[in-house]
Formats: C-alpha cells, sequence, structure tokens
C-alpha cells in the first residue's frame, strides 16, 4: 500500500478517507492488514481502482496521469473522490485527468477534447461549449450531480459485497495454508552402496564412470 514510503498515520488515513476506502476497510475480515490476492483479485473492480489511487497519492510524486478512475465507482463517490483527492490531495500537482464528466471538466484549469487519438479543441469549459465541441463527449448533469448530500453513500451493491467478503474470506485461507510449513520427511541408518551407485549414476553414465574410477585407481597407484 506504501509503495515503499514510510508510514505517516496521519497522511495514511488523510489518503484513505479521500480516496473513499474507509468504509471498505471497516468491512474487511482483518481491516487494512486483509489479504487481497495477486492483482486485487479478492476486490471488486471500484475498489481496485481506489486502491490503485490511494497508492499512488501517498508515494506523493509530481505528476499524476489519471486514466478515468472515477468511471468504476458511483457518481456520489466519484464526486467525493473528485473533490477530496484530485482537487485537495493533488492540488498542487499535475494532474491529467481522463474524464466525460461535466462537472470534473468545469473544474479543470484547461481541457482537451480528444476524438481517436486527435485533439478537437483545447480551452475552457464554457469556451468550448459555446464551440460545440463537447455536446457529444459530456456526461448529463443529472449523471454526475443530481445527487443531494442527505443521501447514505453506496459504495457497492449489496451483491459486490457479499461477493468481496466470499472472495477476501477465500483468499485469506489461502494464503495461510500457503503460509504453512510441513513437517519434512527424514529417514535414519546407514547409506547402502545402492545409494550411492544411483547418485554417481545420475551424474554419468555407467561406462563412464567405470572410466574415471579406473583413472583415480591409477593416479593413487
Amino acid at each position: 500500500m506504501l509503495f515503499g514510503e514510510p508510514f505517516d498515520e496521519e497522511k495514511y488515513r488523510e489518503v484513505i478517507e479521500a480516496c473513499a476506502l474507509t468504509e471498505d476497510i471497516d468491512r474487511f475480515p482483518n481491516g487494512d492488514f486483509s489479504f487481497v490476492g495477486e492483482h486485487g483479485v479478492a476486490l471488486s473492480g471500484g475498489q481496485r481502482a481506489r486502491v490503485s489511487l490511494a497508492r499512488a497519492v501517498y508515494a506523493n510524486a509530481d505528476v499524476y496521469l489519471l486514466d478515468d478512475p472515477l468511471s468504476a465507482v458511483d457518481a456520489k463517490v466519484g464526486d467525493h473522490i473528485f473533490r477530496q483527492c484530485v482537487r485537495k490531495l493533488l492540488r498542487d500537482k499535475i494532474v491529467p485527468l481522463g474524464s466525460y464528466a461535466e462537472m470534473n471538466m468545469k473544474a479543470a484549469d484547461q481541457v482537451v477534447v480528444l476524438n481517436k487519438g486527435c485533439i478537437q479543441g483545447i480551452g475552457g469549459f464554457e469556451e468550448l461549449m459555446a464551440q460545440g465541441k463537447l455536446i457529444d463527449t459530456i456526461t448529463t448533469p443529472a449523471d454526475t450531480t443530481n445527487m443531494t448530500e442527505e443521501q447514505p453513500r453506496t459504495l457497492e451493491s449489496k451483491e459486490e459485497i457479499d461477493k468481496t467478503r466470499s472472495n477476501l474470506r477465500m483468499e485469506s485461507k489461502r494464503f495461510v495454508e500457503h503460509l504453512q510449513i510441513e513437517e519434512e520427511e527424514k529417514a535414519t541408518g546407514h547409506i547402502s552402496s545402492k545409494l550411492y551407485w544411483d547418485y554417481f549414476r545420475a551424474g554419468t553414465n555407467p561406462a563412464a564412470l567405470v572410466a574415471v574410477l579406473f583413472l583415480f585407481i591409477i593416479t593413487q597407484g
């Protein structure tokens, strides 16, 4: 989670809250010590996106290239992450953000409209809207901003929550089993001549082995 950075509890908690991971971590069997599997296999798509974003933010880089991480979460959570993470924690960073949401474009210092890898326009949101270059690009306001603060924040559906908990339990069990050290088998007694013979035969064919032994005898003689 820390990308090799030293642990700072205050910064850690701030990043977790900004990336809307507090409730998710509280639901995990072992909190932020839960084993989530390779590539986050025990997490949902939205959780993986938020965990990846949190790791990047904690690393405190100078430039953050965000390929629309908000599309993996619902509108309420996306608004929270945009305000608390992108606009607050990353306010002093360079943040190219891929997005199709109107609220994100309105808050941007500059909007670049891309279409099939080509730049269609560069400027402010209102300017590009007046030029008609954003009509087929942005989502409607109802998709992103028509949610009141009184509504409960739902990070995932009940089915996703149940699936996540089940995956976490399975991954944690496999992880613990993987860490268990089996008792080694051992034998006691004398080493037979057959074992020596099998050992030497494994390294070469019998004819070469006899020849080497013959040379040893000559050398000693």
